[in-house]
């Protein structure tokens, strides 16, 4: 071996290159085979009709043949019942709100009578006068529930409706 370069097979591309094509030949027969199998057409069963009425005896042989395709859906067609629709109700409106309270909230005195109660100084703007109004008493159509320092609560069946007095501001000198 003297300064040689080593030697390759020239054969050893020629069977490689010949085990490639036939591996490929392989694949393809053996994927031509299962799509002809998987897109053959297969026989279809004949299946007996079957009666639905109720009249008929059970044990009697059924006359009728339908193919599977024509049973399943007739099989389907006869099991979906569509649910029947809800009784319509009639829609009744709510009930109109109440009128806005149309009194001015003026201020909160001390009763007077030496208790720690409030009363209520309301301007009505319809009458055109201020009204006093204690707990208990009726603001037009509203009873006056809570009487506190800075704030009073009207109430008109379950509504109820808090009204404050803005805290006094500083005037500037």
């Amino acid at each position: 071996m003297s300064g040689s370069a080593p030697r390759f097979p020239v054969d050893a591309l020629a069977e490689q290159r010949r085990k490639t094509r036939l591996t490929t030949a392989g694949a393809v027969t053996i994927i031509s085979l299962a799509a002809v199998w998987a897109l053959w057409p297969t026989p279809s069963r004949q299946v007996p009709a079957l009666s639905l009425d109720p009249g008929e005896a059970p044990h009697r042989a059924p006359t009728t043949v339908v193919r599977d395709a024509e049973l399943a859906l007739g099989a389907a067609a006869a099991l979906w019942h569509a649910p029947p629709k809800p009784p319509r109700t009639p829609v009744t409106a709510a009930p109109p709100p109440p009128p806005p309270l149309r009194v001015q909230l003026i201020g909160i005195a001390t009763a007077g009578d030496g208790s720690s109660s409030f009363v209520a100084v309301f301007y009505d703007p319809d009458a055109d006068k201020v009204v006093r109004v204690h707990r208990g008493d009726r603001v037009g159509d509203r009873l006056l529930t809570v009487v506190e320092a800075h704030a009073v609560t009207l109430a008109l069946g379950a509504d109820r409706q808090r009204i404050t007095l803005d805290p006094p501001t500083k005037e500037a000198p």
